[in-house]
């Protein structure tokens, strides 16, 4: 079995399936979703239901629960239908990931012939991150200001709920700091085009550059973050100037994920997200996944709901409401290595699939 995974997690690295790992491979997903299926429509502990209830005082109703889990389960089937029917559909002589690279390097020739390299890393890098970012945070801002009972449960901190006047009071200064990315993307490409960087080459990076580049990026961001916010946090000064503009919001929003004062977001944002791929010289396009990969990451951190299929912000939270602990990034490098990490309950801090969440945190009390 370890020989089949090793062989197979290589062929798809190097862009060739064999015609036996094709056909294992599409009997093994068969199976696996077969099983998730049939696991996925067991009903939770009644009982453990019931008892949460109880103790929720009217956030858990049997009504929202089967509502919830009703729409979890038909993402389940989708999300199956479509990975069978991706297997069943390439050939075996072909992965979807050198199908997918084929396409890539002819958009990429195209690209490179009708833009110039400073607008493809300033435009690139600035406009990923910016459509997310507002992307997500119209969305969670809806979620936030409708605030419906079904799924208040899903708030980290639901007895917190930020009032309009402090939106109101928040958006020059997030808006600000979105000006001042602009700016500071302007900069980068000049510091990028100094080293003379072949970050525009025509030929498209392999898979295991991207992984490596990307595995990287994270180790830098984890230790360049961690670093400068615990030390924002120590130093009477820093926090007394700089870093308690962030932590006026207790329990965070994606939107007040930027608010922020301009040198933390300079120095600790900015630069967390642009190092990795200066110190590396990087190919554009594994920076542009890494911006956009690293903003959703944020964004979820911060996002202080914490739904099915929606990455666990508990982590993050915490942090907010405390003030204390949890310095790093979701990846828990350098606070489990100095014993930073907060008290926080981390057996909830996971994705969840079904509304279990609501009645985890409920019966733990929170």
């Amino acid at each position: 079995m370890n020989i089949w995974g090793l062989t197979t997690v290589y062929s798809i690295l190097s862009f060739k399936l064999f015609k036996w790992q094709y056909y294992s491979l599409v009997f093994f997903n068969l199976v696996c979703a077969s099983i998730y299926f049939v696991t996925s429509l067991k009903p939770t502990n009644y009982q453990r239901l019931s008892e949460a209830i109880k103790l929720s005082h009217g956030l858990i109703t049997k009504h929202s629960y089967y509502n919830i889990n009703v729409i979890t389960k038909c993402i389940k089937m989708i999300l199956g239908y479509f990975m069978i029917c991706g297997i069943l559909k390439f050939p075996s002589d072909y992965t979807p990931a050198q199908l997918i690279y084929g396409e890539l390097s002819k958009a990429w020739m195209y690209i490179l012939n009708h833009y110039n390299h400073r607008q493809l890393l300033i435009h690139g890098i600035f406009f990923s991150h910016a459509l997310i970012f507002w992307s997500a945070s119209i969305l969670t801002a809806l979620v936030d200001f409708c605030y419906p009972k079904d799924i208040k449960i899903y708030k980290v901190q639901d007895e917190k709920h930020i009032p309009l006047k402090t939106w109101l009071k928040c958006t020059p200064l997030i808006v600000f700091n979105e000006a001042l990315a602009y700016v500071l993307v302007n900069y980068t490409y000049d510091a990028y085009n100094t080293f003379n960087y072949d970050g525009f080459s025509p030929i498209v990076p392999d898979m295991l550059t991207t992984v490596f580049s990307l595995a990287t990026f994270g180790f830098i961001s984890e230790f360049w973050f961690y670093m400068t916010h615990r030390l924002m946090h120590k130093s009477n000064f820093l926090w007394k100037y700089v870093h308690s503009v962030h932590h006026q919001i207790k329990a965070p929003s994606v939107f007040f994920s930027l608010y922020t004062h301009p040198i933390e977001y300079t120095i600790g944002n900015f630069v967390s997200l642009a190092l990795g791929p200066l110190i590396l010289g990087s190919h554009f396009l594994i920076w542009f996944i890494w911006v956009i990969l690293s903003t959703i990451d944020f964004c979820a951190g911060h996002s202080g709901w914490h739904l099915p299929f929606w990455q666990s912000p508990e982590f993050h939270d915490y942090h907010h409401r405390e003030e204390t602990d949890n310095f790093g990034t979701g990846l828990k490098i350098f606070d489990n290595l100095f014993g930073t990490v907060g008290d926080y309950p981390e057996d909830l801090d996971k994705v969840y699939t079904t509304p279990d969440y609501s009645i985890d945190k409920v019966l733990k009390g929170l």
